[in-house]
């Protein structure tokens, strides 16, 4: 566990939320539109929007989303189905009222110093049901982001076992630079590497909030020491 502290550097420009469309093979594509443009809830309040946007879509809400709120969201991804992220991650990019998010992949993903020159959506690739896919790892980067920059309440940020590749994980660190609520935030065995721990470490540097980092088991060397 590594301790910060610092001064809040300006808040980032506001991005657009990503949309979808479900492809024949159960991939997510990478569309995206503004907040406008979906039409979606204009309440900031997860619980609400995630039960209306279910309601619009004509899902059913996850008893495992709904189990810890109104004021915390902590689930597992491994179980959720494709069709079931959109009401989720929509309703998160809109959120202020969450004041903990856990989101964790019990999945075991290789390490890539395991995997060689293998491409990251071979390493990502599952037959499971909570297969994270480039796309879907974009949505949720973007999700997640605008959540932390814009929330009221937010104190409390673990991704779990969440393979994020570089450039998603660049995206969640414009949210996590203009947070000035968030606590504690954690990584652990997301497998970011040296290259991803620069990134959140440049982030939250001026973030007077964070108190505590974890970057356990996230494939970091020793090359940080020298640097």
């Amino acid at each position: 566990m590594v301790e910060m502290s610092g001064t809040l550097s300006s808040s980032p420009q506001p991005t657009a939320t990503t949309s979808h469309r479900k492809h024949k093979n159960g991939e997510i594509s990478s569309t995206m539109i503004s907040t406008n443009e979906m039409m979606l809830p204009t309440g900031k309040d997860f619980t609400a929007c995630y039960m209306e946007l279910c309601k619009k879509y004509h899902l059913r809400p996850l008893p495992v989303i709904c189990v810890t709120l109104p004021y915390n969201l902590d689930f597992t991804t491994d179980r959720v189905k494709m069709e079931d992220w959109r009401p989720i991650l929509n309703a998160l990019s809109l959120d202020r009222s969450l004041r903990s998010i856990s989101i964790r992949s019990r999945y075991q993903y290789r390490k890539p110093s395991e995997v060689g020159n293998v491409s990251f959506e071979d390493k990502v690739r599952s037959k499971g049901p909570g297969a994270l896919t480039q796309c879907l790892l974009e949505w949720l980067s973007h999700s997640i982001g605008q959540c932390v920059r814009n929330s009221y309440s937010l104190t409390r940020l673990e991704l779990e076992g969440i393979p994020f590749p570089t450039d998603c994980l660049a995206v969640l660190c414009v949210g996590l630079a203009g947070t000035e609520t968030l606590e504690h935030l954690s990584f652990q065995r997301c497998y970011i590497g040296d290259a991803g721990c620069e990134l959140v470490c440049r982030a939250i540097t001026d973030v007077r909030t964070i108190r505590s980092l974890n970057l356990s088991d996230c494939d970091l060397t020793s090359r940080l020491d020298e640097t």
